[in-house]
């Protein structure tokens, strides 16, 4: 009976560990995935506002809490919030929610299942870009020569830095943020982990 009842605990204690290591590792993209992404959008933002003469357009930064919120968008239930909505096929076609000039921050993740609803397949990565929820209108457009209408300068490439009226309110603080309680919502499943493991263990010698 006391060997039977250490296999269970042995068995329960394997199951939580994977289940522990799926729900980090399902967290975003590596470091490559999210800087070939921001180099192709912003590559694209970039050539819009040089054929149209924007002078505002703004360089999107990978955001960890948009990231997040996506992640757990992962279930195909995508809701609304300070942000839009794109997926791969979004992204190739140039859609015009890639495209407004004042966005400043996105954060994807990657689809475990297909979401049939949608169109969207299996390990396909859809992404966040806020802090705006809608397409932009002419009101959103400075006239210009790239990077010339910048409330806060331009980066390298001559798109705008974010923040000001160029880019969007607080939006380095909300990546800030989003970087510490990803931190802390990791750090709590690991300390958690840990209790199971040393109370398991402890059940084990007592059989």
């Amino acid at each position: 009976m006391k060997m039977q009842l250490r296999i269970v605990l042995l068995l329960a204690l394997g199951v939580h560990s994977l289940h522990s290591a799926a729900i980090i590792a399902k967290r975003g993209l590596s470091s490559t995935e999210q800087k070939d992404i921001l180099e192709d959008i912003n590559q694209k933002r970039l050539n819009y506002a040089e054929s149209e003469i924007i002078g505002n357009m703004v360089a999107l930064t990978y955001d960890k809490a948009l990231e997040k919120k996506a992640d757990d968008m992962t279930n195909c239930d995508l809701k609304n919030g300070d942000y839009v909505i794109v997926t791969q096929y979004d992204i190739r076609h140039k859609n015009a929610k890639i495209l407004h000039p004042l966005q400043s921050k996105i954060g994807c993740a990657k689809l475990p299942a297909t979401c049939t609803g949608r169109d969207m397949a299996s390990g396909e990565q859809f992404c966040l870009i806020g802090p705006h929820s809608s397409e932009h209108t002419k009101e959103d457009i400075k006239s210009g020569s790239l990077g010339t209408q910048c409330s806060n300068g331009p980066v390298d490439s001559g798109l705008c830095k974010a923040g000001g009226s160029g880019g969007s309110s607080g939006g380095g603080s909300d990546g800030d943020s989003g970087n510490e309680k990803t931190s802390n919502d990791v750090d709590s499943k690991s300390y958690s982990t840990l209790l199971f493991f040393i109370y398991a263990y402890i059940l084990v010698l007592l059989c």
